[in-house]
């Protein structure tokens, strides 16, 4: 950990990753004195603190709903996805929460310990989808415990990690290719997730919704049609405090020559380069179906082509022609509703290019926001927004909360190395400002998604 964050190159890549906290397991040593008596009475302590644990701390705890004419229980299930691009060397990495059958289990991946079970068994139905977008030089599993709480309460969740946007991978952070890839990344993210037939089986495409953390709020507004607009930046460093990241070197030469940048890439690209519409990936696995066997792909392989679709190998069987029957909601794929969450970036929007915004739009602003400080982002974002989405029903101002408050908490190894990351100090307001993050989210996706529905033919 310590060599990988020594190798980055700007000093904010290594303070957006976020893990999930490990619980070390503790060991009680009996003493050969002990009584049967005393034996008896320490492992009905142990017993107590286990079902304690287990039950009031699971962090996703299971919820049931009616669907159809039967209740149902949902747990949180996870699938992981890995890839990469033949063309440059990339990969990506997807993880997708559903509503699941099975009680919940930690699963570790990378070091992160995620409370949701890895390959549950899904429950039937039809779950509104939501794309999740990182912060700046963040990971899939940034924001893991909100992923778990929407997908125990009825929704799909798709988080890639964002090449060239990434902890081990900042080579896009300040440049026109960000604008540009990292939308058609949650594109491709959700192209990915709809490629396992037991994920599409249970989509409902035609309710998307998208949230955005931190600059992730660029990416989502992106998505709902705003044109960002890089060469209002002079404007905000003109107003921003000396050691703003976007104002200080190596960033502010990189972002100065963004304007020109995107007006080429316009130029070339076409009116929807930065815009794109939802559907701007679903080609891509048309063409691999048509150049690839499933015999190219390298099923044990960690990552594999991009095009010869992920190495699980039940995926081998999205090779296959095109189903005669699309998945549920995807011929009417459209986006409904976007979140942010503690966002940075609205010196990229000109009042017009969010005033014209169609979408309902939630807004989760951390008053003590370290990073995107609310004078300059989170309240001009609001302030452009159209004013029916600046009401209580909207917004969500948590006062004392700091921008990594709003993040999944840290390992014990990241909290002791970058505590101004971990944000140690206030773990004993992080659930606080966690439940009431979740509440307000949940509330707004289900009054803009919908709940979820019975499969088809129930």
């Amino acid at each position: 950990m310590k060599r990988l964050f020594a190798r980055r190159a700007f000093s904010f890549a290594r303070i957006l990753h976020t893990l999930r906290p490990g619980s070390a397991a503790r060991l009680l040593n009996m003493r050969a004195g002990f009584g049967v008596a005393r034996v008896c009475l320490v492992c009905l302590v142990c017993l107590v603190c286990l079902a304690f644990f287990f039950g009031l701390f699971a962090a996703c705890p299971a919820k049931s709903f009616a669907l159809g004419d039967k209740a149902k229980e949902f747990h949180a299930g996870l699938r992981v996805f890995g890839f990469w691009s033949e063309k440059n060397g990339r990969r990506m990495e997807v993880a997708v929460w559903y509503p699941a059958k099975s009680r919940n289990a930690a699963t570790v991946i990378n070091d992160w310990l995620i409370y949701a079970g890895r390959d549950a068994q899904e429950v039937a139905g039809l779950y509104p989808v939501i794309l999740l977008s990182h912060d700046m030089a963040g990971y899939r599993f940034s924001n893991n415990d909100l992923a778990c709480h929407l997908a125990r309460n009825g929704f799909i969740v798709i988080a890639p990690t964002h090449p060239g946007d990434a902890m081990d991978d900042t080579t896009d952070t300040w440049s026109a290719n960000n604008f540009y890839n990292r939308p058609r990344q949650l594109l491709l993210a959700l192209e990915i997730a709809m490629a396992y037939p037991r994920l599409a089986a249970i989509a409902d495409q035609s309710r998307i919704g998208v949230i955005g953390v931190g600059s992730g709020a660029v990416t989502a507004l992106q998505l709902a049609g705003a044109r960002p607009d890089p060469a209002l930046l002079a404007q905000y460093c003109a107003k921003s405090a000396g050691n703003d990241v976007f104002c200080a070197p190596p960033a502010i030469s990189q972002l100065a020559a963004l304007p020109a940048t995107l007006h080429s890439l316009e130029e070339q690209k076409g009116d929807q380069t930065f815009t794109p519409a939802m559907d701007a990936m679903r080609d891509f696995f048309k063409e691999s179906r048509q150049t690839h066997t499933a015999e190219q792909s390298k099923p044990n392989d960690i990552f594999v082509s991009l095009s010869a679709m992920p190495f699980f190998p039940e995926l081998e069987l999205a090779l296959a022609p095109e189903p005669a029957v699309m998945p549920p909601g995807a011929a009417q794929r459209k986006l409904l509703s976007v979140a942010l969450v503690a966002p940075g970036g609205a010196m990229y929007f000109a009042p017009e290019a969010l005033a014209g915004l169609k979408l309902p739009v939630a807004t989760i602003i951390a008053g003590q926001d370290e990073v995107y400080p609310p004078n300059l982002h989170g309240e001009p974002l609001l302030k452009a927004l159209p004013q029916d989405f600046s009401g209580p029903e909207q917004v969500l101002r948590l006062k004392n909360s700091t921008h990594y408050a709003l993040n999944a908490p840290c390992p014990r190894e990241l909290e002791i190395e970058l505590p101004e990351v971990c944000a140690p100090g206030q773990a004993g307001l992080r659930s606080g400002f966690a439940n009431k993050r979740d509440a307000h989210l949940l509330h707004f996706f289900k009054t803009s998604l919908g709940d979820p529905l019975p499969p088809p033919g129930h």
